[in-house]
């Protein structure tokens, strides 16, 4: 992940982490290569609750992190969660 652009979208969209929680890795094939975690951003000072799914490269370093648009939301709406997703995730379209 872009350590930089994260920055950039904290700085610029008012955006970040505020915590996470109920983490769930998921044992497959030999490996723990993916995972769930309970998430909440703030978003223009209000939280926002979503899902997270997680990616895990061959050393267990964190290599996606996805955040599910929350139940009830038009994908797409949230330009801060599809900037996170763009640059954490490879894609806008969760």
């Amino acid at each position: 992940m872009d350590i930089e652009k994260m920055r950039k979208l904290h700085e610029e969209q008012d955006f970040r982490l505020l915590s996470y929680n109920r983490i769930q890795a998921d044992y497959e094939d030999g490996c723990v290569c993916t995972g769930q975690v309970q998430t909440t951003f703030e978003v223009d000072g209000n939280p926002l609750h979503t899902t997270a799914i997680l990616a895990f490269d061959s050393d267990y370093e964190l290599k996606q992190l996805c955040a599910v648009t929350p139940p009830g939301v038009k994908r797409g709406s949230i330009p801060e969660l599809s900037g996170l997703n763009l640059i954490a995730c490879g894609s806008d379209s969760f």
